[in-house]
């Protein structure tokens, strides 16, 4: 459980930008870096300061099919 929380903690946080892990990782369409943070809980559903979700940054047909595919699964987070 704690190994649980300290990795969701970590995949979730939002830096003072804003930008989780996951929205760095999906704007950057990091295919194995989305799969990788989704695979540890992170969480699809935090935007940034602009409101913008990882799915609508990312622009590779992968990144986007992990997300829309992971949205559906339970979060630790």
């Amino acid at each position: 459980v704690c190994v649980c929380v300290c990795v969701c903690v970590f995949v979730c946080y939002n830096h003072q930008s804003g930008q989780t892990a996951l929205l760095l990782a999906a704007e950057r369409d990091d295919v194995a870096m989305v799969k990788l943070l989704l695979e540890a809980g992170a969480d699809t559903t935090l935007a940034n300061k602009d409101g913008m979700l990882p799915l609508r940054v990312a622009s590779d047909r992968e990144v986007i099919e992990a997300i829309q595919v992971s949205q559906s699964s339970m979060r630790c987070c």
